[in-house]
């Protein structure tokens, strides 16, 4: 009877848990609908280790989808999923202490746990942690990392790390000043769409050959290329 148990329990988390690839919490407790014995297997597959069931478990305590939201508890629970490399986990913690609107603001866990997140693929948390380190949010202010890590989101097709990579190379911050450079990202966020400061592109393009503006149109293009493919 007990085997039988535990083999009804675990079919019953594998079927839940695969409702994780679902965006809403709530399509992710879909099965069941009672939130109360949702919460229950949660628990003790979170307990267990299991690193989705620690997250969906967050996402309900945070949420409030059994009683008040606890956020408190969330964030222990996101803290586990994250500490096994769950990379919604590490983003939806470094979101919850950056903006403090839920839990006490502290930018240096913010930065911590944006920095896991890079780690695990995610250019947008690249690019947060550039903006900490470029501006002295949270961490020491130094702009070669900022530019790193520009370079690292820029790369992973976000726009505002392409623009910021630019400026970093016009005003040689971090890096060795470079107008070639700065204008191959600015057309790279051009050919994506994103909205450009015109003046400077002009400006920078106006102390550039003829030569030198075509290399940065194939460049351009070819970075695109590298970044549509990933």
């Amino acid at each position: 009877m007990r085997l039988f148990c535990r083999l009804k329990f675990s079919l019953v988390i594998a079927s839940v848990l695969a409702l994780a690839l679902l965006d809403t919490t709530s399509a992710q407790v879909k099965v069941p609908e009672n939130y109360g014995q949702a919460l229950s297997w949660y628990q003790r597959a979170a307990k267990a280790g299991d690193v989705k069931a620690q997250y969906l478990l967050a996402r309900m305590l945070e949420d409030g989808l059994k009683g008040d939201p606890d956020i408190a508890a969330a964030v222990s629970w996101y803290e586990k999923a994250a500490a096994q490399g769950h990379l919604e986990s590490q983003l939806k913690l470094a979101h919850l202490f950056f903006s403090g609107e839920k839990f006490r603001r502290s930018l240096p866990r913010a930065a911590k746990w944006f920095g896991a997140a890079a780690k695990s693929g995610s250019a947008q948390a690249a690019y947060n942690l550039g903006l900490m380190h470029e501006n002295d949010w949270g961490v020491d202010k130094d702009p070669s990392k900022a530019a790193a890590l520009y370079s690292t989101a820029a790369n992973g097709g976000i726009t505002s790390a392409q623009i910021n990579l630019a400026m970093l190379y016009v005003m040689g911050k971090g890096v060795a000043k470079d107008n070639v450079k700065a204008l191959t990202w600015l057309t790279v966020a051009k050919l994506s769409g994103a909205p450009t400061p015109n003046a400077i592109r002009q400006a920078v393009a106006k102390g550039l050959t003829g030569e030198q503006r075509q290399q940065v149109e194939r460049d351009a293009r070819a970075i695109k290329v590298e970044i549509e493919k990933n």
